[in-house]
């Protein structure tokens, strides 16, 4: 069956390479990716395969093997996610972005490219494989996320297995990355409004200064992550706004702090708040003013299913050799792609995506970003062969 997955993966990749091009090119925001599910429903009524839409401008599809089972056959569902980024395209390509100010800056387009291909695949070997697999194409993964809305919507509970993959600069193209356990960052952000007296700079003693109280209080943030937590657990805190103010003598009467705490586990994550929320409230007293807080929850960690993170991971070394299957490296940046993990085993791993020429090679949610689309023959080729492996 490999080498049957290879012949008909080279078979197609032009067109893996021609679905990628096209959402490169016309790029849509979470929840507005209209367009882009008109030419998904396209390509689903051509095959023949069902679908439902769900939340917005998602879909779910499905294809059922014909291959005979006697115990019940696994169900696995795999997700892509549709959305770009509101950034201006500073790639000179073909398929460069012809929506202004809007690009395919973190690898959906090559996401969705690989799920099209995967469904061409299965609809053609269905015949090959006992069970069903689901193809979930979800809207707005990068704002307020489509995963949550779109389990509220349909009912996944019949799926066995959830897999889902990210194309990734950080590794070269021809690696694939798998990591066990936590993988992502609970995500929350945090708006801290800080309120004291406003008056003349050269009275201070006359005000309640909130600019000098928010300076300390920036500094003092920092000892949750450097004293309060485990050293070994990863933790950020970062501020990424201060406003306040209008002018160089006048002190103003509030200021306001936007940001970001990320952690890994549950336990981590609620200690931090917690030390957060102490911290305030000691600054509050120390300089006089009223510190308020709003904690807004973002999404949790991904959790790797440890056995199947394994069982994959030693599979994938059989099929792409030991030297092209690493162990991926932790990160805290935010997936919702973890409220798949709740409610099934769950694996989500990395398709390295970088050039080989370096000076093509540039960060997600650059203006310049861009993959190596031999990364999408790879990452369907991974991606079936573990089908195929549970779908026996």
């Amino acid at each position: 069956m490999v080498n049957e997955l290879k012949r008909y993966i080279d078979k197609i990749y032009p067109q893996l390479v021609e679905y990628r091009r096209y959402f490169h090119t016309y790029p849509e925001l979470g929840t507005l990716e209209f367009k882009t599910s008109e030419f998904i429903q396209e390509k689903l009524k051509e095959w023949s395969i069902p679908y439902t839409k769900v939340y917005k401008t998602g879909m779910v599809a499905y294809i059922e093997g014909e291959k005979d089972y006697g115990d019940k056959p696994k169900v696995i569902g795999i997700r892509a996610d549709m959305d770009a980024l509101p950034i201006e395209e500073g790639n000179e390509v073909i398929y460069r972005s012809q929506h202004p100010g809007l690009m395919h800056a973190c690898g959906h387009d090559g996401h969705m490219a690989i799920l099209l291909g995967l469904a061409q695949l299965i609809k053609e070997n269905k015949r090959n494989f006992a069970g069903k697999v689901v193809f979930i194409f979800q809207p707005d993964e990068e704002s307020l996320g489509g995963a949550k809305p779109m389990i509220e919507e349909y009912d996944f509970s019949d799926v066995d297995l959830f897999f889902g993959f990210h194309l990734d600069n950080l590794y070269p193209t021809g690696i694939i990355g798998i990591k066990s356990g936590y993988f992502s960052g609970n995500t929350d952000d945090l708006e801290i409004t800080i309120t004291g007296k406003g008056g003349h700079a050269a009275y201070p003693h006359l005000a309640i200064d909130p600019v000098v109280a928010a300076a300390s209080l920036i500094q003092d943030l920092q000892i949750v992550v450097s004293r309060f937590i485990d050293p070994f657990e990863p933790v950020v805190l970062t501020f990424g706004k201060i406003s306040g103010g209008s002018k160089h003598n006048i002190i103003p009467p509030e200021v306001e702090l936007l940001g970001t705490l990320r952690t890994m586990s549950d336990e981590v994550r609620a200690k931090s708040l917690e030390k957060i929320r102490n911290i305030c409230q000691g600054t509050s007293i120390a300089s006089g003013v009223h510190i308020d807080i709003k904690h807004t929850p973002g999404y949790p960690s991904i959790y790797n299913n440890p056995q199947l993170s394994s069982e994959v991971y030693e599979y994938l070394k059989d099929i792409f050799g030991k030297e092209k299957v690493v162990e991926a490296n932790l990160g805290l940046g935010g997936e919702d792609f973890a409220y798949f993990c709740k409610i099934s085993p769950a694996l989500y791993y990395i398709i390295g995506s970088a050039f080989a020429n370096k000076e093509r090679v540039f960060p997600h949610h650059h203006p310049r970003f861009d993959i190596d689309e031999e990364s999408l023959r790879i990452g369907l080729y991974s991606i079936s062969s573990i089908l195929f492996h549970y779908l026996k």
